[in-house]
């Protein structure tokens, strides 16, 4: 059974385990429709705690792990809204004493680091990357990827670094007038 809720343009669908388990959990799935408002305090803390998940699997695990499919979708929060990283399905043991790890690209366009993307090298960094551009969403309110929208802004980081270069020269030619 699936219920869902949204908390400050975050979507969560929460999902009822079998009858053996006791718990419920909600995944997070931004930009869906849903009755739950998150304030920022909440959102800050859900954030907090996903970026728990990768440290815990990069600097505090016996054994190096990278994800590789850090995104909403692969997170679950429980009654509390304490957040868990899930589907490990794409994760790589990682050998710390090398500097990255040459392997087939995997993962969730929009999510990979441009590195791992382009040519294969795989380190911690893509799931510092991909926690970023899920971190991007919830605070912007907006989607990784929207088809809807003008073709300058259909991707979020296209749409954001818009926003910063166009602030920014909007500051100097303000400054210059001065």
């Amino acid at each position: 059974m699936a219920t869902s809720t949204q908390q400050s343009n975050v979507t969560a669908v929460s999902t009822t385990r079998p009858p053996a388990g006791s718990h419920s959990y909600m995944t997070i799935q931004c930009f869906g429709k849903s009755n739950l408002h998150l304030n920022w305090r909440q959102c800050f803390d859900i954030l907090f705690g996903i970026a728990r998940g990768p440290a815990y699997l990069h600097e505090e695990s016996r054994l190096r792990i990278v994800h590789r499919d850090v995104k909403a979708s692969n997170i679950l929060l429980d009654d509390g809204l304490n957040p868990k990283l899930s589907d490990f399905g794409l994760a790589k043991l990682y050998d710390d004493k090398m500097t990255h790890i040459n392997t087939r690209v995997a993962g969730t366009i929009g999510y990979l680091a441009p590195e791992y993307a382009m040519r294969g090298h795989l380190t911690e960094k893509a799931d510092v990357f991909a926690f970023r551009v899920l971190a991007s969403e919830i605070v912007s309110g907006r989607p990784n990827s929207d088809q809807s929208l003008d073709l300058e802004k259909v991707y979020l980081l296209d749409w954001m670094y818009l926003h910063v270069t166009t602030n920014i020269s909007g500051l100097d030619s303000t400054q210059e007038q001065e």
